[in-house]
């Protein structure tokens, strides 16, 4: 079932995980990320989604501030909390992985984490 289930991705050699429950939609990274200057360093920009503008927070800027640089992902990840939405730029491979099947070094991630 799809809400037992884990999204995972990799930023270096760290593995972090959402739930897929906390997932509205994951798209290509092909869209059209439009730059905000004065934005916070892990903010990408911002992309038009359906009738929303969504922040994109770069997964390898957040999570490795210090290691690579932003670039937009292959895919994006669209988190909603109620009737909030953001978009996470990941720039590895996106896994879903079983709750029966979860590694032991997977950080995961909430809707919290990206309050900041």
């Amino acid at each position: 079932m799809l809400n037992k289930e884990i999204v995972g991705f990799s930023v270096g050699d760290a593995l972090y995980g959402i739930k897929a429950e906390d997932i509205y939609q994951i798209i290509g990274g092909d869209c059209a990320v439009t730059y905000l200057p004065f934005a916070k360093d892990y903010i990408s920009g911002v992309i038009s989604f359906e009738t929303d503008i969504l922040p994109v927070v770069s997964a390898s800027k957040f999570f490795n501030p210090q290691g690579q640089k932003q670039t937009i992902g292959k895919s994006i990840i669209i988190l909603q909390k109620l009737d909030e939405k953001l978009a996470l730029s990941v720039e590895g491979e996106i896994e879903f992985i079983g709750q029966d099947q979860l590694p032991g070094s997977l950080r995961m991630i909430k809707w919290e984490d990206f309050q900041r």
